[in-house]
């Protein structure tokens, strides 16, 4: 964005509203690990706590293009099936979590059907929630503190970071386990920044050094840019003065000049399909 509209001032609030507590996060990774993440989220409910349960798709058998969310692929030297909400619900309500209410929600649910979910969760009726992504943003219930994620693997830094904002809204700690049994590098990096941060800046930073940043002149999001020596983020300060030294030609009139035809010619040649880009719906 700051590519097409680098003249604009950025505001940045970094401290947590009032009240609210940071929240602890941790990756839980075999049998043993995940029984004590189920005590610990059985004491939170009993305590009057609320709770999410995400899961990375709806059912077991639909298409992944059917997905509320679209998985990050699993290039794990074992990857697992993906973990269904549906399945994960009846398991919950004869399971680990019979003695607790608990709901479902997701986006091939009717419009009233997903409404009286929602609404039953955040009066306090239902205790814990079973979703998909569908309520990664909108969705405030200050009692709900604890997340659990399956799968956390198969989700990106920005939706995992957007999904931990639904807990910890109130006065009360929040915590958030990853649960995933992945060996692949990138994945347990990208929980690593979770467990390290809740700072969305630097979740976004990550998520960056991760993905990479694309075509910052184009449409791509992710990938390495067409760059041969310069950084973008190492750079940065020399690419607010080279920006600041281009706008400096611009405003002195000079660069309208015939000695600039040459660079103004080349300019416009390398760039001319990304200089409408504002205006691409």
């Amino acid at each position: 964005c700051l590519t097409q509209f680098g003249d604009l001032d950025i505001s940045i609030i970094s401290e947590l509203p009032p009240g609210r507590q940071r929240i602890i996060t941790s990756r839980v990774t075999g049998k043993h690990a995940r029984n004590r993440a189920w005590d610990f989220l059985r004491k939170q409910l009993r305590a009057g706590r609320q709770a999410y349960i995400i899961c990375p798709r709806v059912t077991a058998t639909e298409d992944e293009g059917d997905d509320d969310n679209s998985p990050v692929e699993d290039s794990s030297s074992k990857p697992e099936p993906l973990v269904s909400a549906e399945d994960v619900y009846q398991e919950l309500r004869t399971g680990e979590l019979n003695e607790f209410s608990i709901g479902l929600v997701h986006g091939q649910m009717d419009r009233d059907t997903k409404a009286q979910a929602m609404e039953s969760f955040r009066d306090g009726e239902t205790q814990v929630l079973v979703a998909t992504t569908v309520v990664e943003v909108g969705v405030d219930v200050p009692n709900a503190t604890l997340m659990i994620v399956h799968q956390a693997e198969r989700f990106g830094l920005s939706q995992l970071h957007q999904l931990r904002g639904r807990i910890g809204r109130g006065k009360f700690q929040g915590y958030c386990f990853l649960f995933t049994e992945t060996d692949n590098d990138d994945a347990q990096r990208r929980l690593a920044a979770m467990e390290k941060t809740s700072d969305g800046f630097k979740i976004a930073e990550a998520d960056f050094e991760l993905r990479g940043p694309g075509d910052v002149l184009g449409t791509r999001q992710h990938g390495d840019l067409p760059l041969k020596v310069a950084d973008i983020k190492r750079d940065a300060k020399l690419l607010f003065e080279a920006r600041n030294a281009a706008l400096d030609l611009l405003n002195s009139g000079e660069f309208d000049q015939p000695a600039f035809g040459p660079t103004k010619d080349r300019v416009l040649t390398r760039f001319a399909n990304v200089l409408d880009l504002p205006q691409t719906g």
